[in-house]
């Protein structure tokens, strides 16, 4: 049993608002799919750079603390799916069979159709109906992270055993997935796999997610700074990207102690509860 006080908690709620401000972030920066190129002046592509490392950290931020809090508590796979049925699989259902009506429906009116022609959201047969469900990607694309995320609670009680008898085989197949191009087909993103384990580790281990406190903030600003400058240099390096999402969860770690003693504190503990 991993202990987390009070304390701890809001601080984790603290983090959890700010990574859900950046994935809406991560959102909005989106460009629809046109016949044409758009001719982007480079230094909005590296502003578009420098704002990715800080953002990146959002998905595997969310997926660290899923393995962490699991983790950190005994659990039985019946009670454990219990609540991520009613969580997780309940709102996915929804949200998906909404949108795949719709489609359904507008692809049906010939004064609409000619305006929802992309693959994706072609919905012709029961087979379509079925991948929008439990294909690579859901119909409704943000929900890829709670596929993800069902799934390896699926199979959290086998990480559990392995986490409790042999956690360097854990460790050890973190490190090939993370610096390898292997990759996982029951994922869409491998990343979620890796730090929702990471987050059993830690528990496993029993490291104090406090010891970030310790840090120096001149140090945190610095570290932050080189991994900015060294992202912009290596962009698809993954040691690069490795360590710039460790120094960007301590950077936000370091941000959400700061909200939590702002005059928003109560907005920001309850955003990040919900």
């Amino acid at each position: 049993m991993y202990t987390i006080d009070k304390s701890t908690s809001q601080q984790i709620n603290a983090m959890k608002f700010v990574f859900i401000l950046l994935v809406v972030f991560i959102h909005s920066e989106a460009l629809p799919q046109l016949p044409y190129e758009l001719d982007i002046p480079i230094y909005v592509e590296n502003c578009k750079q420098i704002i990715s490392v800080f953002t990146d950290v959002a998905i595997p931020g969310f997926a660290f603390f899923s393995g962490f809090f699991l983790f950190s508590r005994e659990f039985t796979w019946c009670e454990n799916m219990r609540k991520k049925i009613r969580s997780i699989l309940v709102p996915y259902l929804i949200i998906n069979s909404f949108w795949i009506a719709f489609f359904i429906l507008v692809q049906k009116i010939p004064m609409l159709a000619g305006y929802f022609t992309a693959p994706e959201y072609k919905i012709d047969s029961l087979d379509d109906i079925i991948n929008a469900y439990i294909g690579q990607v859901p119909l409704y694309y943000p929900f890829w992270f709670l596929k993800d995320l069902f799934i390896l609670n699926i199979l959290a009680s086998v990480f559990q055993k392995i986490l409790n008898k042999f956690p360097l085989i854990i460790v050890g197949g973190l490190l090939l997935l993370q610096f390898s191009d292997i990759s996982v087909s029951l994922i869409y993103n491998k990343q979620v796999l890796i730090w929702f384990l990471f987050g059993g580790i830690w528990v496993r281990y029993r490291l104090d997610i406090l010891i970030i406190k310790k840090i120096p903030s001149l140090l945190l600003a610095f570290m932050t700074f080189m991994v900015t400058l060294a992202k912009m240099i290596w962009t698809d390096n993954v040691f690069v990207a490795t360590f710039s999402l460790a120094i960007m969860f301590c950077f936000f770690y370091i941000l959400a102690d700061k909200l939590l003693h702002s005059k928003i504190y109560k907005a920001v503990i309850w955003g990040g509860a919900i």
